[in-house]
């Protein structure tokens, strides 16, 4: 059977890393195993059929929700059994070379970004922040309705001014608790990343915050205690604040 090479993480320790024995990577691919780039420097990889995972085979098998979520998911479990290491980069999802030896030539070639990438992550977790308003309550409707039913004229209008003055407040309230939170979190972090809040939560209303937090593991403990107390606070005006993490460094791959 023919096979690449999958990777799936580039390792950088002071000692050879220890592999799980359990972890087999991709779907119907062989055992994670590490391959040498340099003192210091491995890289995570596993055979893969090219039968499944040939340029037209991996196009049809991506039409395949199932299968492209198994896939994920068996490649953050490898990519996150590394974490204890000095530094773990990321590989993309279905990054597959010819060979080994192909595979360590671009890591290689790519030498000097890997190491500035190397040396922002070393020692550090990737901690995400996400801050959604949650959904009101039935009860909570009173003013729609009292304002639907109010007689016409210049009541009417008052009232209708009144409700868009209510929804221009909270945007801009929901702005800043977002502004002063990301500020406050960031302060613990390394770096910082906002990404669009465009995402619906399945237990809350919309996101005004959703970000990427690069921490040192000695700072984490710090981080956890900020966000619990936020949490606490903007409990009672309808936020719900959630911290996620640690994880290795997904969000800061890019040089």
């Amino acid at each position: 059977m023919k096979t690449a090479t999958c990777v799936y993480c580039l390792v950088a320790n002071r000692t050879r890393p220890r592999l799980r024995r359990s972890l087999k990577g991709l779907p119907y691919g062989g055992p994670l195993r590490l391959v040498d780039v340099d003192a210091g420097l491995w890289i995570a990889v596993s055979d893969v059929p090219l039968s499944r995972y040939k340029a037209e085979a991996l196009k049809k098998g991506l039409a395949d929700l199932d299968w492209v979520s198994r896939a994920a998911v068996a490649h953050e479990a490898a990519v996150e059994s590394f974490r204890s290491a000095d530094a773990v980069l990321p590989m993309k999802l279905f990054t597959i070379f010819a060979s080994d030896e192909r595979a360590r030539a671009h890591i290689l070639q790519s030498r000097a970004t890997l190491n500035r990438l190397i040396a922002r992550v070393t020692r550090m977790d990737e901690w995400g922040v996400r801050v959604a308003v949650r959904r009101p309550t039935a009860g909570r409707s009173g003013s729609r309705s009292a304002v639907a039913s109010a007689p016409s004229g210049s009541s009417y209008l008052l009232g209708k001014k009144a409700q868009r003055d209510r929804i221009v407040h909270r945007a801009q309230r929901a702005r800043a608790v977002a502004a002063d939170l990301f500020d406050e979190l960031a302060a613990h972090a390394a770096e910082a990343r906002r990404r669009p809040a465009t995402e619906l939560p399945a237990d809350g209303g919309p996101l005004v915050l959703d970000a990427a937090l690069l921490v040192p593991g000695s700072g984490s403990a710090k981080l956890k205690t900020a966000a619990a107390r936020q949490a606490r606070a903007l409990s009672s005006e309808g936020y719900a604040v959630s911290l996620t993490g640690p994880w290795p460094p997904y969000s800061f791959m890019q040089d």
